[in-house]
């Protein structure tokens, strides 16, 4: 057999090979763009799953409850705290909410109003800006409310994967080859323990921001105080952008008071902010993955501009998962760092 048949042989099948392959993740891509809202989907119920699994390891430890019936009791518990602290606060949250959508247009006029007719024109482009911005969150909103089974999947998804999360994990590794399976089991655990961490500290976050923002409020005597609070709260979940959404509503409710009155205001929603973000996470996200803001920012920008208002909410946690699975694949290995199986 000469040289030039041997390097035939040789050459075909791994042209094939490289073929098939790429022709693998072209279908692959495809196959998840079209089916992204799915995949946005199932994450949510990941996020879900990952709330009632962690809720279940102390209930699993004090009760002889298996870890089944520690998830349908962590449910459970959820479920009834979060009926009764919306019971709790509703009818002063409806009241203070519905203060505010009629304050808020009064605001803008008096926002026309101190910025003088020049002025008025200079800023046109940032004013409509704005009430852009009011009229996509209202949309947001709605849309939000209105998407029943969405949340209904997520929330059953959810429920079905804290059920069994080693048989899901499992199932994901056994795509990969052989030799490669216990290095991925570990990742994909490492992902877990970064996007656990990473929720728990946030909604300490948001819980601190909201009792602060409502607090600091009431003592500067802006109306609604809770509903600014509720709404600082809830947007602490969008990193970099969502604090300074939040901090809108109050900076205009203020400036309808007085100058003095703003300006007080937004110190006060800085230094909220302020203390979260050096005090408060650094604390209680030790085991999360550094990212930077930047690129929270443009993952925002990213995430958000395939998958909509979902993607918006949703592109922190995808963020952090994303981040951990990069570092553990890549990163660490080119740099030396590759301590993965554990």
């Amino acid at each position: 057999m000469s040289l030039q048949d041997v390097a035939r042989k040789t050459f075909v099948p791994a042209t094939l090979r490289n073929g098939a392959a790429l022709l693998g993740l072209i279908v692959l891509a495809l196959f998840a763009w079209y089916a992204r809202n799915a995949l946005l989907l199932g994450f949510g119920g990941l996020i879900v799953a990952t709330i009632l699994v962690t809720a279940a390891q102390p209930i699993k430890r004090w009760t002889p409850l298996g870890h089944r019936g520690a998830v349908w009791l962590a449910g459970l518990l959820i479920a009834l705290a979060l009926a009764g602290l919306i019971g709790l606060i509703m009818p002063t949250l409806t009241q203070q909410a519905a203060e505010l959508s009629d304050a808020l247009p009064a605001a803008l006029d008096r926002v026309r109003g101190v910025m003088g007719e020049t002025a008025l024109q200079d800023m046109m482009s940032s004013s409509a800006l704005l009430q852009n911005l009011a009229g996509h969150l209202t949309r947001w909103s709605a849309a939000v409310m209105g998407t029943t089974t969405s949340l209904f999947f997520v929330l059953v998804a959810g429920g079905f994967f804290a059920m069994s999360p080693q048989l899901h994990r499992d199932g994901l590794v056994s795509l990969v080859a052989p030799s490669s399976q216990e290095r991925t089991r570990a990742v994909l655990d490492r992902a877990g323990k970064g996007l656990r961490a990473w929720l728990f500290g946030q909604m300490i976050a948001m819980v601190t921001v909201g009792a602060a923002v409502t607090l600091g409020t009431w003592l500067l005597g802006l109306p609604a105080p809770l509903a600014l609070g509720v709404i600082a709260g809830l947007l602490e979940f969008v990193p970099v952008l969502g604090p300074v959404v939040a901090a809108l509503p109050g900076v205009l409710l203020a400036m309808t008071i007085s100058p003095t009155m703003m300006i007080w205001t937004a110190g006060l929603y800085v230094l909220v902010e302020q203390l979260e973000s050096n005090m408060l996470l650094p604390m209680v996200e030790q085991s999360v993955a550094d990212v930077p803001p930047a690129v929270f920012l443009l993952a925002i920008v990213s995430i958000g501009s395939i998958f909509g208002i979902a993607g918006v909410i949703l592109s922190a946690p995808m963020t952090v998962v994303a981040y951990v699975l990069i570092s553990a694949l890549y990163i660490d290995p080119l740099n030396g760092r590759d301590t993965l199986p554990e």
